[in-house]
């Protein structure tokens, strides 16, 4: 299978459940599935693969300064550079999601689901078999992690974006689900959480997407010395 033929499936993959997700979602709740750091890996992964497709299209067809510049060089031609930053914080965004989902998933599974039991398509293609697309079109096939500063500040940008978009929207404006302490937080665990011990939980998740962020730089680094 071809690079191109890879990320063109997988884009119509990701597509293919992005829209899924409407379907499913409940309307009624501001936010809809949005409210998600899931959906927001998921359409992350649309746009990543997307852009892998489309630039390794134009490799094909000999189009571009890029690819021209690729082939001077000797190397083979995968996606513009100028996207790696955003491709390397949607392949950490999606690590955290398979983290974060199946460790609290093994604890309880409605800390994270609720009382909501997503269909078994669904739940192992948003929280595996995505994710792990994106980490081979991302790591091995794009080479994206290469530009270090740029991914790392994508990746710090979305986190604190995220925590920003659940406690200053999504919070104040839904009802549920509910907890202890407040409610309209999209995972049920976090309503339970006082906000100072969310707050701590949000430095923690991201600490542990730079830790993602970092092994990925690693693994790439290593992947070279086989070019």
């Amino acid at each position: 299978m071809t690079k191109t033929r890879f990320a063109q499936i997988a884009f119509f993959l990701a597509l293919g459940y992005w829209i899924y997700q409407f379907f499913r979602a409940d309307l009624s709740l501001f936010g809809i599935h949005f409210r998600l750091m899931t959906y927001w890996g998921l359409s992350l992964a649309v746009v990543v693969h997307f852009l892998h497709w489309r630039g390794r299209t134009r490799e094909a067809r000999g189009r571009g300064r890029e690819y021209g510049e690729a082939r001077r060089r000797g190397r083979e031609y995968s996606a513009p550079s100028r996207h790696h930053g955003f491709t390397t914080m949607a392949v950490v965004v999606n690590l955290l999601v398979v983290f974060l989902y199946w460790r609290l998933y093994f604890i309880d599974p409605k800390l994270v689901n609720g009382d909501g039991i997503p269909v078994w398509h669904q739940e192992y293609y948003l929280h595996l078999v995505g994710p792990c697309l994106l980490v081979i079109d991302g790591v091995w096939l794009a080479r994206a992690f290469r530009q270090i500063w740029r991914g790392v500040a994508t990746t710090i940008g979305i986190c604190i974006i995220y925590t920003i978009w659940v406690e200053g929207a999504v919070r104040p404006l839904n009802t549920s689900p509910q907890g202890s302490v407040t409610s309209g937080l999209p995972y049920p665990f976090l309503n339970d959480m006082e906000f100072d011990a969310r707050l701590i939980f949000y430095a923690q998740t991201m600490l542990t997407a730079l830790i993602f962020y970092g092994i990925c730089w690693l693994v790439g680094q290593g992947w070279k010395r086989y070019d």
